[in-house]
């Protein structure tokens, strides 16, 4: 499962391809061909990337969070 730490961490590395909302879960697939155009790709890494996450968990803590009633 994908978390928002998990993809900030890598997030400037990477090259989005593709991002898709269903229901309540994002879709992100990605790969690193970016770096290859600066040096070269490591065929003995994973070089493509598929993230899936839950809206409300990757909104928590966030700027983007509803406010929460009082009541």
């Amino acid at each position: 499962m994908l978390t928002s730490a998990a993809l900030t961490q890598y997030f400037d590395q990477l090259k989005r391809a593709d991002l898709h909302v269903t229901g309540d879960e994002v879709w992100l697939m990605a790969n690193s061909l970016t770096r290859f155009g600066y040096s070269r790709l490591d065929v003995g890494e994973y070089n493509f990337y598929i993230y899936r996450g839950n809206v409300s968990e990757l909104i928590d803590g966030t700027i983007c969070e509803p406010l929460r009633s009082m009541g």
